[in-house]
């Protein structure tokens, strides 16, 4: 059985910016005690032949290479407006 303190409970609790109660501190105590428990029975397992795996479901990343494409913004948003467009610029009414 692994055995954890309060005082190293109450150091992650620090660590995560938690104020943890005395009752809080026992609580995890025990329940940290069992999580890491688990873990020493986990190691027990004979995993010999097994293949690491990152994910079951086979799918992959598709990737596609990086390429810059020419794009003029300013002819492009010309382009969008009603007014008429002299010299590369919009040509909007006079208003005074």
């Amino acid at each position: 059985m692994t055995h954890i303190t309060a005082a190293q409970v109450r150091h992650i609790g620090t660590l995560a910016k938690l104020n943890l109660t005395d009752d809080e501190v026992a609580k995890y105590t025990r329940e940290m005690e069992r999580i890491l428990d688990y873990f020493t029975t986990l190691q027990a397992v004979d995993t010999t032949g097994v293949q690491p795996i990152a994910q079951v479901t086979g799918q992959e990343n598709i990737t596609r290479d990086d390429t810059v494409a020419p794009y003029d913004a300013m002819a492009a948003l010309v382009a969008c407006t009603p007014h008429a467009v002299q010299d590369g610029m919009v040509a909007l009414p006079k208003i005074l």
